[in-house]
Formats: structure tokens, sequence, C-alpha cells
């Protein structure tokens, strides 16, 4: 019997039912090696029957708010379970497309049915952060965009409107905004148990291998840190208030995934990287909102507590997921030797030192990181070499020959540590790994790209020679062979899955345990690096190898009830129809406190208007002449419904000047702005 089941006991002995569960005891210490999880199902069972919650009997907290909260180097649910987020990316909100990649050719719901069918219990959206704050229409060509039968595919990711194709002289339907195709994705997942993690992969699409910081701006503005958050916290609230829709009993979205491989060394001068430190190198004005900073530096971890703090101040049931840095050493030193980076976001040494502190949101901070095989270094952007891999430059077999070595040389120095508590510190956390994939034998696999963007068609074995050829000298030793590296491949899933499993519980006393959390890169066909699940034009092919890989590692669906926060219809973004008016600004003008005129909202259940006020989020700020994007709060009369923070477009016209002082103006409209990310190209 484990500590914990013990420590259950202690606490059931006040109740009547004591022969009931001293059955339930008896059944949970003989279980047998690895099926404690049958006595805790098992034992759950019988406090349900009893109308007792488990949550108050297992010594778990819970999360008043409805949502995970952590517990060492686990996630528990409402329950008091441990839970293990296995699922896959679905790439395509941070492209040029602003929607899923594949529903050119597919429905999106039966890529989604898809997944949840081969057991992928979660979905993790990239997006970047100028899609998401897009008014237009998703730029990317839709499946069904000209099938005007009521039974064609993706009829929910258009909007009610056609317009005619010039090119073909017949009726198109307008694709919805990226952020609306978000949210149609979201909920029908929702409708089918999966869950989601929401990940900014880049503040502008397709920029994420050039992009090391979490912005691209220093002051306030567009792209700034200050934007980053409030996109956070808007993205945040709009998918709480979701899960109160009525019919919606669960939540769909559940982790923010604060930015996408923090990376570059910090050191250099000529550009800009992440580092993990002690003391806060940001300066500036700071938010009063948000604490955003007008002058971020370069401390990613104290740029994701200031995110993570803004986030769960507005939305407390969210977990947030803070990735590593690439270069980043212990927090506050500033020695960095030659095998003190590793893959772009891994490097979370100095979270030892340095953890996350979300104050009292302490229990809300899942770490995460990427972890990638040799093969992706030869195919996709090479990155520096990595010691642990037989044929980088650097390669070394003092902690073991390969696949061995990987544990001990490249993860757990760098962030296994917070699943098997082996820092100094004793510090552990839950571990997410955001993104790990890999060709590996090439099924699907039909060409590469010349440098002059020719396709050259061929089999996977020939692209690998091809890409061993143009990087083995340098950072690669010669000597590697297309099965060479397909081989590694294996070894290094088959290894890293393992070590998924087990880090959590190296001394074998807790079975109860879950392993890490993981998230395949990718679902969709159109990987460069990695393939994906599925392949062919048509997305239509399941990859039955790596589908050998990972199914035995996936858990079931898991549930989570809505908390009081979140009871009543809820209120979101899309529900606003008509924007309010505000009176018409003056250089230099700060924006009002008061209410602003105008606007209504529609319930999207009821069709009927929702009493309630506009007002500036940021009433403090004066924005730029000409249009600039400011974030506008509905608060809605009736408690039930929560506060959404909207976009909009504000225009400022200069003063009028002809007789010295400025001339009162009519008032000017807002033009609500939406956001949304996608593209054709993963990676």
């Amino acid at each position: 019997m484990t500590t914990r089941n013990t420590c259950h006991m202690r606490c059931l002995k006040s109740l009547a039912s004591l022969t009931l569960i001293a059955s339930s005891s008896a059944f949970i210490a003989a279980a047998p090696a690895g099926k404690a999880d049958d006595g805790r199902a098992l034992y759950n069972q019988l406090l349900r029957e009893m109308g007792v919650p488990a949550s108050t009997l297992t010594g778990h907290a819970t999360d008043p708010n409805g949502g995970l909260i952590t517990e060492g180097n686990q996630i528990v649910d409402q329950t008091g379970n441990y839970v293990r987020m296995t699922g896959a990316n679905w790439s395509g909100f941070e492209t040029a497309n602003a929607a899923p990649a594949g529903v050119w050719t597919r429905d999106f719901k039966s890529c989604i049915d898809e997944m949840a069918g081969l057991g992928f219990n979660t979905l993790r959206l990239p997006f970047s952060v100028d899609n998401i704050s897009s008014s237009s229409p998703a730029p990317g060509y839709i499946d069904g965009s000209y099938d005007m039968s009521s039974s064609r595919k993706n009829a929910e990711l258009f909007t009610s409107a056609t317009v005619t194709d010039s090119g073909c002289n017949c009726p198109k339907w307008v694709n919805k905004t990226p952020l609306q195709i978000m949210d149609e994705v979201i909920r029908y997942a929702g409708s089918k148990g999966m869950k989601v993690i929401l990940d900014c992969h880049s503040m502008i699409h397709d920029s994420y291998t050039s992009q090391p910081l979490w912005y691209v701006n220093t002051g306030t503005g567009t792209y700034s840190e200050t934007n980053w958050i409030d996109t956070w916290v808007m993205l945040a609230e709009r998918y709480s208030n979701m899960a109160s829709e009525a019919g919606n009993t669960n939540y769909a979205v559940i982790a923010c995934d604060l930015f996408n491989e923090p990376k570059d060394d910090p050191r250099t001068s000529s550009s800009s990287g992440c580092s993990w430190t002690l003391a806060d190198d940001s300066s500036g004005s700071v938010d009063p909102d948000t604490g955003a900073r007008s002058n971020p530096g370069e401390s990613w971890n104290h740029a994701a507590e200031r995110c993570g703090k803004a986030i769960l101040n507005a939305a407390p049931s969210m977990l947030i997921m803070v990735e590593g840095t690439q270069w980043a050493n212990d927090a506050g030193t500033t020695s960095f030797g030659g095998s003190d980076y590793t893959h772009w976001g891994s490097n979370l040494r100095g979270a030892q030192v340095a953890p996350i502190d979300l104050g009292t949101y302490a229990n809300k901070v899942i770490y995460s990181i990427h972890d990638y095989p040799q093969s992706t270094s030869f195919i996709g952007l090479p990155e520096n070499p990595l010691p642990w891999f037989p044929y980088s430059s650097n390669y070394t077999t003092s902690s073991g020959t390969y696949p061995a070595n990987l544990d001990p040389q490249g993860w757990t120095p760098y962030w296994g540590f917070l699943l098997d508590g082996s820092a100094a510190s004793g510090v552990t956390a839950p571990m997410h790994i955001g993104e790990f994939g890999s060709w590996i034998s090439g099924i699907g696999y039909t060409g590469y790209y010349n440098s002059d963007g020719t396709l050259v068609s061929c089999d996977y074995t020939t692209a690998l020679q091809h890409y061993i050829g143009q990087y083995a000298s340098g950072s690669k030793q010669s000597g590697a062979t297309p099965q060479n590296l397909i081989d590694q491949d294996k070894q290094w899933l088959t290894t890293l899955l393992a070590y998924m499993d087990t880090a959590v519980d190296r001394d074998g006393t807790d079975t109860e345990k879950k392993g890490a959390s993981f998230t395949w890169f990718c679902f969709n066909a159109n990987s460069d690096d990695t393939g994906g699940l599925v392949y062919g034009d048509d997305f239509g092919s399941e990859n039955t190898e790596k589908l050998g890989y990972l199914t035995p590692h996936l858990e079931g669906a898991f549930s989570i009830t809505t908390g009081a926060a979140q009871a009543g219809a809820g209120a979101s973004m899309e529900r606003l129809a008509e924007l309010p008016s505000a009176p018409m600004f003056v250089l230099g003008q700060q924006l009002s406190a008061g209410p602003l005129r105008g606007g209504k909202a529609v319930g999207a259940l009821t069709g009927r208007p929702l009493a309630g006020t506009f007002a500036w989020h940021r009433p403090a700020t004066v924005p730029p002449l000409g249009a600039s994007r400011q974030f506008v709060r509905f608060t809605p009369a009736n408690p039930l419904f929560r506060t959404v923070l909207l976009q909009v477009t504000v225009n400022v016209q200069a003063p009028d000047l002809d007789d010295g002082l400025p001339k009162k103006k009519a008032p000017s409209s807002l033009t609500g702005k939406k956001s949304g990310v996608a593209s054709p190209k993963a990676k």
C-alpha cells in the first residue's frame, strides 16, 4: 500500500460505511504490481456510490474554478485523480493559411473525429498573434467554398455571406476570421471529449524560426509584450466562457503554452536571445493591468510570470505552460559551456534555482520542452550540434553510447530533473513534451524542395542522402547514412516514450502516477521535418508505423467539470454584434475612462441583445495618430455572463487648428478586430 492510500484510509475512518470502505482498501492493497490504477478506480467508484466526492478524501487539493492543478510531478483533476495529456499538434493557425492544415481537402470535423478515434485526448493548436488578431476572413482555401448545398464540407467555417468569384462567375462562401474558425475547432474538439492546449507560436505568422523572443517591438503597441499578454488574456477569457455555453459541461481549452521555443544565445551582441535569470532585466513603464513592461529585456522566466498571472487573474481555471530556453544555464550564472545548450525551448536548468513563481497560483505551472532526433537537424534548419547524437561533430560517449546516453546527457540535466526530483534544490513539476516527431522510415514522403523552390520528387532515403551531403561537414560528422539516421530515430523514439512513462516514478513506489504528458508533432501531412500521423495530398491515409509506437502510451479522455466561477451561459467575443461608438480623438488625447456610447452584444443562443456596458481596457493609453488597435471590455449586466475583452481599431485624427483650438468632432466608429491563424506548411 502506498503512502497515499494509507492517507486515504485515515481520512475515511470517520465515515459510517466502514465495511464498504474496508473492502475497497483490501482491493487496493492486494492489487498486483502495475495494477494500482484498477484499485484506485474501484475505490473512487465506491466513493461515488456513497455520494462522497473523491477529492474530499484523497488528500489532493482541487481547483475551485473547475480546472486542473499540479501536485509534485503530476496533474490532478477535480476528483483527485491523476491526469495525463497524450495528444497531437495540429498546425495551421500560425501560418499564412490561418486555418487548420488539411481543411483545403477534408472536413475539419473528420480530422478531429479521427484523432479522437485513434485515442488522442489532447490537441495542441499553434497560433500567431497577428492571425488571431485579424478581422479579415482567413485567406486560405477551405474545401466546401463553392458548394452551395447544405451538406457541404466545413460549413461551420464559413459566414452566411457569399461573394461572386470572377474567375468562374459563380458564388463562393466567405471564410470566417481565423479566431472564429478556431472557435469552431475548439467547440467540436470539446464535444468529442478532446482537450485543447493553445500555443503562441510566434507574433507574426510563419516567423517562428526567426523570432527568438516573445515580443518583436518594445513599447506598448503592436507585437509588444503588452500586445502578447493582452492577446492571451482575451483568449483565456474567451474559452473559459465557451466552457459554460449551454450543453457544454466540460472544458475544452485547459492550458496556455505561453511562447513557442524561446531561443538563441543571450550573450551575443549581434542578436537577441532568451535567458533564464534570478534578477529580472526588464525596464521601462509597467502596465497597471497586466504588469507588462515597455522594455521587456531577455529574461524569459520573468516575462512568463507576468503573462501567467495576467491570464490566471482573468481565467483562473487555466494551466500555464512555460517552455525552457535554448542557451540559458543555471539561473544567475554567466558561464556557458559548450554542452550547456540544447534544443530550442528545452533548457530548463534555470528552474532548479529560479522556478516559475505565479504567487497564489503556484499549483498552475507546467513546464514544457520539445525534443527531436538527429534526422530533423539534417532535414530542417540545422541547429547547434548536440553532443548526444552520434553524427554531431561534438559527439561524446562520456555518459554512455547512444541511445543510453540520452537520459543522463540530453534529458535529465536540462528538464528531466523536474520529473524525478534529482536537482539539488529538489524542485519537481509536471512536464509536457509539447513537440516530438520524426518521419521514422519515411512512409508518405514525396520529395524535397531545392533552394530555388523546385520540387524534387523522391523517396525518404534519397532525400536523407541529399541532406547528408549538404550538411555532413562542419557541425555534422561524415559517415551518416540514411539507414543510420532511420535506425537512430527509432531508438530515440522508443527510449523517449519509455522515459516519459517511468521518470515520474523511478523507484517504483507510486505506480498510480501518470507519465509525462505529450503532444506528437504532428497530425497534418504537410510537415517537411517530420511528416504527420496522416499522409497523402488528401490527408487520408494513417501512418501505421508512427501509431504503432504511440498507441500503447495513449491515455483515455478525461473530463473537467465547470466550477462556480464559470457558472451560467457565458459571453464570448463572437457574440458581440454591433461595436460601440466613441468621441473622435484628437492627437495626444487619452482614452476616456468612462463607458463608451452605443454598441450592443447579442446572445448566440437566443439572438437577443445582452445588456451591459463597453469601456476602454486601458483608459490611460494615448493612441497614436491614425489607426491603431485598442482593447475594449464588455461587462454584461447579468452576473451569469462574464466580462470579455474585444480588440477594435480606433482612428485618431489631428486637431483642426484653424483658430488655434481643436474642434469638436462627430463620433467615430470602431471597427471590430477578431483573431485567428493558420498555414499550409508546418514547421
